[in-house]
């Protein structure tokens, strides 16, 4: 917390944006099957507010930095997903209909369809302005070494642990600690600490083609 107290105003709101970055960053890589693993679904809550009060201060950050590109990056945000809620509740949208669920195709459903556009939607806009704001500020200013090593100490640090618990799982019990990874146990697929074996494929795919 050295960096924070001989600093006006905005520059801490600046650095408390990319700490939160950092700190979210490791709980994304890290801690979101935390809640199921110890049994403490209110921790779950905590997370997300973490998660809220970093894309709070990280957008205040950006306001700050690039006012225009910020309101329009948010419009841009809000614009997918009520185009999704437009396609997904159309009916609705008539005189005299209520909104409710719609079965779409078989068993997909309007209810289904939107939770799945928010749920994918999360990350990005979660993480959008933090990594806007430390791309924008920290890269640029006299601690930027700093911020870049860690970084990827981080992110090299999170996969490492990520590749013990994928090799334990893979080699010894496919159920250690893997509570909570939906249908990846079923499907034979190793989930490391990720929320599921698809977010596991992605991040390795990543750090490939990084």
């Amino acid at each position: 917390m050295r960096l924070l107290s001989p600093l006006p105003f905005f520059n801490k709101v600046h650095v408390l944006s990319h700490l939160f970055l950092f700190l979210n960053l490791t709980i994304a890589l890290l801690g979101m099957r935390l809640p199921d693993i110890l049994n403490l679904p209110m921790l779950r809550f905590f997370i997300y507010f973490l998660f809220a009060l970093g894309f709070l201060v990280s957008l205040v950050s950006c306001l700050k930095l690039k006012p225009v590109l910020t309101i329009g990056l948010c419009l841009f945000s809000g614009s997918i997903f009520f185009h999704a809620f437009v396609i997904f509740f159309l009916p609705s949208f008539r005189p005299g209909i209520a909104f409710q669920n719609y079965v779409l195709q078989n068993t997909f459903s309007s209810y289904f369809a939107i939770s799945q556009t928010r749920l994918y939607m999360m990350y990005p806009v979660l993480f959008l302005f933090p990594v806007l704001s430390l791309y924008l500020e920290g890269f640029t200013s006299n601690y930027k070494h700093y911020y870049a090593r860690k970084l990827i100490l981080i992110f090299l640090s999170c996969m490492f642990i990520n590749n013990i618990v994928v090799f334990i799982q893979g080699l010894w019990d496919i159920h250690f600690l893997a509570q909570g990874s939906m249908t990846s146990i079923d499907a034979n697929r190793t989930p490391g600490l990720f929320l599921d074996s698809g977010e596991s494929g992605v991040m390795y795919s990543l750090m490939t083609a990084l």
